[in-house]
């Protein structure tokens, strides 16, 4: 439910919740802005695909990583042409898709 942001599960007695705890915070122009439930081995690109995709008018060239008080610029244009590697995403990052000026 967290991943898709859809779905919702009658409980009955006795049923367990796992809630994770490790998260990221996806924001800005995708389809579906919100918590994504961590992977290890996930990038900035599959955290992305996991918060529905960019929209349209995101500005694929200034994705961020926020990350304490880190802030990491992504060209996410570059990564989706193979011409940049893909940046590895930790536990708690925020990533923030710019919308484009045009």
């Amino acid at each position: 439910m967290l991943s898709t942001g859809e779905g919702n599960i009658a409980l009955q007695g006795g049923d367990v919740i796992f809630v994770p705890e490790n998260l990221i915070s996806v924001m800005g122009k995708v389809q579906k802005p919100g918590d994504v439930a961590f992977r290890e081995g996930m990038t900035v690109a599959t955290t992305i695909a996991a918060a529905g995709g960019a929209l349209p008018e995101a500005n694929l060239g200034r994705v961020y990583i926020l990350r304490g008080d880190e802030r990491i610029r992504i060209n996410l244009r570059r990564v989706l042409s193979g011409r940049s590697p893909d940046v590895t995403v930790q536990s708690g990052d925020r990533v923030f898709v710019r919308e484009s000026v045009f």
